[in-house]
């Protein structure tokens, strides 16, 4: 017998909080991940009822003027202090920080209690997922399964203590629906050969089940609705505050056809699944009328698959006249002005390009594929066709020289006016890359696992990224000397450029101005206007 209930709940954690150019402290659409779970196990007559402590706790520490509603978030950074708890050594501030948590919903009755959880880039999702799952033992009977990224080391000793019954790490969908008739008694499913399983409470999944329509019924829409403030909906003519802006996330896409060295998906075995442009539109017809909204944040790994592709997603979407607006990553292949100029038509309002570097030496090490001349020249075309760009940088990739950083600072500056926003990363160091698999090949050694968090405690440059190895480059630096030089490439990138002004509610500002105005100029004039006023904001308060 299936079990009566399951409920299914994106745990709250805090990596931009301490930003104080953060209006409201949360990403602005509802979780795919639960959306997608959600759908797929429907339609295996298993039922979930949802839930989205993230959304909450960051709307009522925004919204609400209830003392008793409000989160501490620096709570759940103190990792000492936590594992002392866990450990039995009681800690009545943390009992209630999660106690004012788990106030936001309702766990009273569940056979099984599953908790998403991002691949963590600081503490705070793991020491909240922990802490919740603690929570939860104490006030229930229901199974714990965590889903996410990893499986750090307080999640483990959330297993030793019996806290945690089971850790889902990868893509979830087939795990879940095989684990949950395992514990029902349907059959023996944990010896699926897609999954591999660690001393029994560990599932490790590297299958992904193709695109299909996510199901964000019973979350808080209301919440992830935004609202402009004053000061946007001062420059914006006839604006219609009533709805808000409610961005819906879509993948229908999964997988990339490309094998830059330094991403997730060049070191795996290349899984591309898709479905087709007619389908694809299909289900954005039905999640435009099912949630209200024309805003659509997709999130493939790059749209444009092939040529043939991304052109006939456009073409079905205005032959439809589906009056949508959406954003995506794209890869400078398989694009050219007409392609972007039909994009645009069909509602694209800003492509993500991942170029990484302006050094052509550094391209090539990277197995990017493309030429500076090429991307500059997609840039200006993408620009003219009205789309905002923005730009993945790279600072401190392996054997990366003085004259590699200064060639990326020579690109932006040179193409600034087709950029409009640049995203810099420190480099890192992926476990399923070519770098990590093939080390020799691109002149790294030594590599050990360090699991180095972010931070908020301090405003270095890093302090927002995680490492979680550490490596030694052949004939070059040692790690200790490359992370300084990461520091540095970082550093001089930041300062010598004319970047973008970037928070979380980007993507809300600009389905929001190009919802309501067709010129790209005057999107970008507003646009730098309200990040000028904000930054004043910000140092008015320091």
């Amino acid at each position: 017998m299936m079990p009566k209930r399951i409920k299914l709940i994106r745990i709250p954690y805090f990596t931009y909080s301490p930003d104080k150019k953060q209006r409201f402290k949360c990403e602005h659409f509802p979780p795919l991940a639960l959306g997608v779970l959600n759908s797929y196990l429907k339609d295996k007559s298993i039922i979930l009822e949802l839930d989205d402590l993230h959304v909450k706790v960051h709307y009522d520490n925004f919204y609400s003027d209830v003392v008793s509603e409000k989160i501490d978030y620096e709570a759940f950074f103190d990792k000492e202090r936590i594992v002392a708890h866990i450990k039995n050594d009681g800690d009545q501030y943390l009992d209630d920080m999660v106690r004012r948590i788990m106030q936001k919903t309702s766990i009273d009755g569940y056979d099984f209690i599953l908790l998403s959880s991002p691949a963590p880039i600081d503490i705070s999702p793991v020491t909240s997922t922990v802490l919740i799952a603690k929570f939860i033992k104490e006030k229930s009977k229901a199974k714990i399964i965590v889903g996410g990224g990893g499986c750090p080391d307080l999640w483990q000793l959330g297993l030793e203590k019996k806290l945690i019954d089971f850790i889902v790490q990868g893509p979830g969908e087939i795990p879940l629906f095989n684990l949950i008739k395992e514990l029902t008694g349907i059959n023996t499913a944990l010896n699926n050969a897609n999954l591999t399983v660690a001393d029994s409470r560990i599932i490790i999944n590297s299958d992904y089940v193709a695109p299909i329509l996510p199901n964000f019924d019973d979350l808080p829409i209301g919440k992830y609705r935004w609202f402009p403030d004053d000061f946007l909906s001062q420059q914006v003519p006839k604006n219609n505050l009533e709805k808000g802006i409610l961005i819906i996330p879509f993948r229908f896409i999964i997988g990339c056809p490309f094998h830059c060295a330094f991403c997730c998906e060049s070191g795996k075995e290349k899984q591309i699944l898709f479905i087709s442009p007619e389908k694809a539109v299909d289900c954005l017809e039905i999640l435009k009328s099912r949630y209200d909204t024309e805003h659509f944040f997709f999130l493939s790994s790059t749209l444009n698959l092939n040529k043939n592709y991304i052109n006939k997603f456009c073409d079905e979407i205005i032959r439809r006249r589906l009056k949508i607006y959406w954003t995506d990553c794209a890869n400078f292949k398989y694009l050219d002005k007409d392609t972007l100029l039909k994009m645009r038509q069909a509602g694209a309002i800003r492509l993500i390009w991942g170029l990484e570097t302006g050094s052509p030496r550094m391209l090539r090490y990277i197995d990017k594929g493309v030429t500076i001349e090429w991307a500059a020249e997609m840039l200006q075309a993408s620009h003219e066709a009205g789309i905002w760009n923005g730009l993945e940088i790279i600072c401190g990739l392996p054997h990366e020289k003085e004259e590699d950083v200064n060639q990326t600072i020579n690109f932006l500056n040179k193409n600034s006016y087709y950029i409009d926003t640049v995203y810099l990363n420190p480099f890192y160091l992926d476990g399923s890359s070519l770098l990590f698999k093939y080390p020799s090949r691109y002149g790294i050694k030594n590599i050990k696992h360090i699991q180095r968090f972010a931070t908020h405690k301090t405003e270095g440059p890093l302090d927002n990224y995680v490492f979680e190895f550490a490596f030694d480059e052949i004939d070059g630096l040692e790690w200790e000397d490359k992370l300084k030089q990461i520091v540095a490439s970082f550093n001089k990138v930041q300062q010598n450029i004319r970047g973008g002004f970037w928070t979380n509610e980007m993507e809300a500002i600009l389905f929001y101005l190009y919802s309501h105005l067709k010129d790209k100029k005057q999107i970008k004039e507003i646009y730098n206007s309200w990040a000028d006023h904000k930054m004043k904001e910000v140092y008015s308060s320091i």
